[in-house]
């Protein structure tokens, strides 16, 4: 029996390995693309003017505007982490190597929209214009409720997090045009620890928790990354 399992992991381990290798290989594809075609000067990276050219040539139903412009170049450039942040230039050129985190940012943001417009509205229950940190808590569960066990997970580590990667004004709540890059960070939370948890073998059970892990008052999906 023990020998069957390992055989399951290390064929599921394979599998995993060879999508993996796929993705990476179309994401190298789709940059060599868009930089013959978008990089002007040839430099290898993409200043303010590029990356607009790009990202209107890939949605022309809907071009960047210039406050999304400044939100996706001054995350491409800075630094986020659990312990430093330095916001970046809203002026400066994105590598090659953030290309592709940018690009599926804005993606995103104009996937969500629509959807997260509506949330906002549910959300802000005083009316205020801006989510503080119970609303921002329950708006961040109901963004994942499609994972039940992930929803379960969200907790007031995650809400600390965002608040520290996004409230520019420093006032502790989430205004709307916030929102957006907001769930954008937390959702790269989400999906690193599930790939990490999948790639490990240590897949989540059914309460959003890794086998035989024991619960944890302060426990939530951002303090497991750290």
């Amino acid at each position: 029996m023990v020998v069957r399992r390992s055989a399951v992991a290390a064929a599921r381990q394979i599998n995993l390995n060879q999508k993996k290798l796929k993705r990476e290989a179309e994401q190298v594809a789709k940059l060599d693309l868009w930089c013959t075609e978008h990089d002007g000067d040839g430099n290898g990276e993409f200043d303010r003017d590029e990356l607009r050219t790009l990202l209107n040539a890939l949605h022309p139903q809907q071009p960047v505007e210039d406050s999304m412009l400044d939100e996706l170049l001054e995350r491409a450039t800075g630094v986020y982490t659990s312990s430093l942040t330095l916001r970046g230039d809203k002026n400066g050129r994105v590598t090659k190597k953030a290309l592709f985190k940018t690009v599926s940012q804005y993606d995103s943001y104009i996937k969500d929209q629509k959807r997260l417009d509506a949330l906002f509205d549910r959300f802000d229950t005083d009316r205020s214009g801006q989510l503080d940190t119970a609303e921002l808590l329950e708006m961040m569960r109901a963004s994942c409720s499609d994972d039940e066990a992930m929803r379960k997970q969200v907790g007031e580590g995650d809400v600390a997090f965002v608040l520290e990667h996004c409230d520019t004004d420093g006032d502790k709540k989430i205004a709307r045009d916030e929102v957006l890059p907001m769930l954008a960070i937390w959702r790269e939370l989400v999906e690193d620890i599930k790939e990490r948890h999948v790639s490990s073998g240590n897949l989540l059970g059914a309460d959003g928790k890794q086998p035989g892990a024991k619960a944890s008052k302060s426990s939530s999906i951002s303090c497991a990354l750290l």
